[in-house]
């Protein structure tokens, strides 16, 4: 749109010719929005049903799946019906709650470019407990996990277009100075929580292994803590 230019040089013309060009051209005008309206109504029914459908589909694939063996291929599927979306939180909340308050692991919108949803952790101090189940429930999950390609410039220690796993953050500050995410190599045995901060990234803390970070972080970079989440 921005490099339209007008069809003729309408300086050079009378006022008697510009008026009966106008006047020619204004039904044209009209019919085309009268069509793109139309056009759009079109477009949003079709996508509403496309969505209707969707829902159910999803809705029988939830059902379907064995309720002792969450199929986490489908529930971590990033384009999320409401039927797949509640069942992911649900399975998610079973692997990590102690039912005393909310679990450490959750979803939260997604990465389109792998279409899957992103995954976030939330520690509390010193909830040793809490911590072992997050490890061992997104140790479990790795395997099911998309690898992001690292950009250009992104974290000096990972290289572009170098596939990593990346876990949110939820801590205490709800990212008021900056963003926390974890980086993971599990087959380089790198595991690290970074800050981004006015677009750049840095490691604050290393580890060898995801459950070696997760413990390392659970008493600085918490959401919550763990007697005042009871």
């Amino acid at each position: 749109m921005d490099d339209l230019r007008p069809q003729h040089d309408y300086s050079t013309m009378t006022d008697g010719v510009l008026r009966i060009y106008q006047d020619s051209i204004k039904p044209s005008i009209a019919k085309l929005r009268e069509d793109i309206e139309r056009l759009q109504n079109e477009l949003l029914q079709l996508i509403t049903d496309d969505d209707a459908i969707t829902e159910v589909l999803d809705a029988r694939r939830v059902a379907a799946q064995d309720k002792s063996a969450p199929d986490w291929a489908m529930l971590l599927e990033g384009d999320s019906s409401k039927a797949r979306s509640d069942a992911l939180d649900k399975a998610l909340y079973a692997l990590t709650s102690s039912g005393e308050y909310a679990q450490g692991l959750s979803a939260y919108g997604a990465y389109s470019e792998v279409n899957q949803r992103a995954l976030q952790v939330a520690l509390y101090k010193h909830d040793t407990d809490l911590t072992a189940r997050v490890a061992a429930a997104l140790e479990m999950l790795l395997p099911y996990l998309k690898p992001l390609a690292a950009e250009k410039y992104m974290l000096d220690e990972l290289e572009e277009g170098a596939p990593y796993i990346r876990i949110g953050v939820l801590e205490k500050t709800l990212s008021r100075d900056g963003v926390y995410w974890i980086a993971l190599q599990p087959e380089k045995g790198f595991a690290a929580l970074c800050k981004t901060t006015n677009g750049h990234a840095r490691i604050v803390k290393r580890r060898g292994s995801l459950k070696g970070l997760l413990e390392g972080m659970q008493d600085m970079c918490y959401y919550q803590n763990a007697k005042a989440a009871a």
